[in-house]
């Protein structure tokens, strides 16, 4: 990130599952780089095609992973500075068919996010379906879908470009209040990595009805880990150093139905340790739901030391059983979460 000081990307995945993309490239990366720029857009675009691939979770939408930036204590002198890294998706059906237009913005600005995503969603990604449309009744035989789709994601991008350093607005809406239906705690080291979910028994009365409110366990639960890993690969291929993101939300969606990964992190020596928690709109419980910020002040108090991680888990929800972790890194747990937490028999 020599010659420019934020990080673009924009990938427009067709009904048939082609891949189209424009990234903002600096000239002075390596070819190695640049190679591994290319193959973004499958490993971001892996979680959404796995929930268009497992028949339970085929309309469910990731919308939106914020990260926030931390500097890696052993670089005191940081050059190239972001404030953040998002990415964003607009997810529609088109010809009884599901598109996607994602994007991955990494910016030394407080964004507003929402401008941008509106963009994306009311502007950039109903204009690319309706010129298809338009230009293939045309055009006919002549109409050539990649220089058609280039051209409109080159101009996306500088939509986008143009909305970069928008400070945030405050927009009213109706308050949401969700419920916690598990924990995920995980811990970074340079040799080491431990990540596990926490949430009701399998044999409580509960699960299935959480099932029907979320993607899946095992989907929740690979997407934190999942996206900041893809999040830190960017950053060293853009040649930025020092730096780490850190999940901060990842909102996902299906008709009335919300989803939100909440996550407070400390970093202390070089390790970081987080804790989030899948938050629901749309579930029969009988524990009591509570606002965005309330999980946020639990999560604090765990971070900040001044509880257990046992006793918070038993104050956000007595349902989720803070002693049983469902390892979410290695093949072997997740297959566990996958055949157990997952089965609906």
């Amino acid at each position: 990130m020599k010659e420019a000081n934020y990080i673009l990307g924009l990938f427009f995945c067709t009904e048939n599952n082609l891949i189209f993309e424009e990234i903002k490239v600096p000239g002075t990366l390596s070819k190695s780089a640049l190679d591994g720029i290319r193959t973004l857009s499958l490993r971001y675009l892996g979680p959404i095609f796995l929930t268009k691939a497992l028949k339970e979770t085929s309309s469910w939408t990731i919308e939106r992973i914020e990260s926030s930036i931390s500097i890696n204590e052993a670089h005191g002198n940081v050059k190239d500075f972001l404030q953040s890294f998002f990415l964003l998706n607009s997810t529609i059906q088109f010809q009884g068919k599901i598109t996607n237009l994602f994007a991955f913005i990494g910016s030394p600005y407080t964004e507003d996010i929402k401008i941008i995503y509106d963009k994306m969603d009311k502007l950039i990604h109903p204009s690319i379906l309706q010129g298809k449309v338009v230009k293939e009744a045309i055009m006919g035989e002549d109409f050539r879908l990649e220089n058609f789709l280039q051209a409109e994601l080159k101009r996306g991008l500088s939509l986008i470009e143009y909305s970069l350093g928008s400070s945030r607005k405050i927009y009213w809406e109706a308050p949401i209040e969700y419920y916690c239906v598990g924990v995920i705690k995980r811990k970074i080291a340079e040799d080491k990595k431990e990540s596990g979910l926490f949430t009701c028994d399998p044999e409580d009365v509960n699960r299935i009805e959480i099932l029907k409110s979320i993607p899946s366990f095992y989907v929740i639960s690979i997407l934190p880990n999942y996206y900041e890993q893809r999040i830190k690969e960017t950053l060293f291929l853009f040649d930025v150093s020092g730096l780490s993101p850190n999940i901060r939300l990842i909102k996902l969606s299906k008709e009335d139905k919300i989803v939100i990964y909440l996550e407070e992190y400390l970093i202390d020596d070089n390790v970081k340790e987080s804790y989030g928690v899948i938050l629901v709109n749309k579930v029969n419980l009988s524990s009591e739901p509570n606002k965005m910020i309330h999980y946020r002040q639990k999560l604090r108090q765990i971070i900040d030391k001044k509880k257990s991680f046992e006793q918070t888990v038993a104050e956000i929800n007595p349902m989720i059983n803070p002693f049983v972790n469902w390892g979410t890194l290695e093949k072997d747990p997740l297959h566990d979460i996958q055949n157990t937490l997952d089965s609906v028999k």
